[in-house]
């Protein structure tokens, strides 16, 4: 008979485990699935798998996410386009010299203050990676802020 004559859910195909089974196997088959005899599975079966896994993936953000991430890129060009001096490197520089601003460090956090300007800062990246490395010192210098407490100046 030829393939066609058979059709493609006439054909089956057995599993075979990768690798010979250990010793020690032996001795836990609950939690060896390769201890089981193997299961017959028709071409059908095996498409029908194979559909299942190739969904859409998972979205990195939703919707609602990405259309404020669009809204905060125009505003941050804007942002960084009427700072552009670092505001931590005379903090930071012993010559006080401030370099071009890169980033936008959000104080508070990208979270719920993602929009809220009050908490932007302007700092190079340089200055940037210093913040977030020393926590302690960015505290001490009002670089970082905590986010469940309101600031009153």
């Amino acid at each position: 008979m030829s393939m066609s004559a058979q059709g493609i859910h006439a054909r089956r195909f057995v599993r075979k485990p990768k690798r010979p089974l250990a010793g020690w196997t032996t001795a836990f088959p609950k939690q060896h699935a390769r201890l089981r005899p193997a299961k017959t599975v028709t071409v059908a079966d095996a498409m029908i798998r194979r559909r299942i896994v190739r969904q859409k993936p998972v979205r990195k953000r939703s919707k609602a996410m990405a259309k404020k991430m669009a809204q905060y890129a125009v505003q941050r060009v804007i942002f960084l386009s009427r700072n552009t001096l670092c505001q931590c490197c005379p903090v930071r520089r012993p010559t006080g010299i401030a370099l071009w601003a890169d980033d936008v460090h959000h104080k508070r956090g990208r979270g719920k203050f993602l929009m809220d300007k009050e908490t932007w800062l302007p700092v190079c990246r340089p200055c940037h990676v210093h913040i977030h490395d020393n926590p302690q010192w960015a505290y001490e210098n009002r670089m970082l802020e905590r986010r469940d407490i309101a600031v009153t100046l």
